[in-house]
């Protein structure tokens, strides 16, 4: 450990606001736990005003987070944080999460609804800047019957013969790892009835529309 230590690279930064959350790699994760964290950035006091928000790299590698993390309009710099580097922050503000969700457990662990808990300010929050880009999308040209298929490197399962019977029924299969953003939002908000089976895509329900 402590020759690991000595060899880790450590960035030094005069201060900022951390933007994190458990994973940085999960779609839900970003969504529910980090990016709902910009909604207090506005309520900091004046005297922080100036400061950076820091935010992981990651949030400009996935293309559906960096494209949502720009429709928050942050009008302060932002400073993304590598995973291979130490950061020392000599002034550091920390939002805590206002969406506390459970991570995927393995083997015997396993836990409850309530132990996580979701705020509905905050899902409005997210809607709230998440919608307007459903209308760059023509609703004409999207189905209200949406399967949202898995390609089968995770949680194999008989696909195919759930979309058999789905197909006559007029559902569309849509893989939502191969849709923009924008595209997702609008997908959601004009479908009516939507199929699949667990998995991050389902954090698009959060842009459904009242009633599917």
């Amino acid at each position: 450990y402590e020759r690991w230590l000595a060899a880790l690279e450590i960035s030094l930064v005069e201060k900022g606001i951390l933007i994190n959350g458990l994973t940085e790699t999960n779609y839900y994760h970003w969504i529910m736990e980090i990016l709902s964290q910009l909604q207090f950035i506005a309520e900091l006091p004046r005297q922080y005003g100036d400061y950076p928000v820091l935010i992981s790299a990651f949030s400009q590698k996935i293309a559906s987070i960096k494209r949502y993390l720009a429709t928050f309009n942050i009008d302060r710099p932002l400073v993304f944080l590598e995973a291979q580097i130490a950061y020392e922050v000599d002034d550091l503000l920390f939002i805590n999460a206002p969406n506390n969700l459970i991570a995927n457990l393995k083997n015997a662990t396993g836990n409850l609804a309530e132990d996580g808990f979701i705020r509905r300010e905050s899902l409005d929050y997210l809607r709230s800047h998440a919608l307007p880009l459903a209308s760059t999308v023509d609703a004409n040209t999207l189905p209200k019957r949406v399967f949202m298929a898995r390609k089968h490197n995770l949680r194999t399962y008989n696909q195919a013969d759930i979309f058999a019977v789905l197909d006559p029924l007029g559902f569309t299969a849509v893989y939502m790892e191969e849709l923009d953003f924008s595209q997702q939002v609008a997908l959601m908000a004009n479908a009516e009835v939507v199929v699949g089976p667990t998995g991050a895509a389902w954090t698009n329900i959060l842009f459904a529309s009242q009633g599917t």
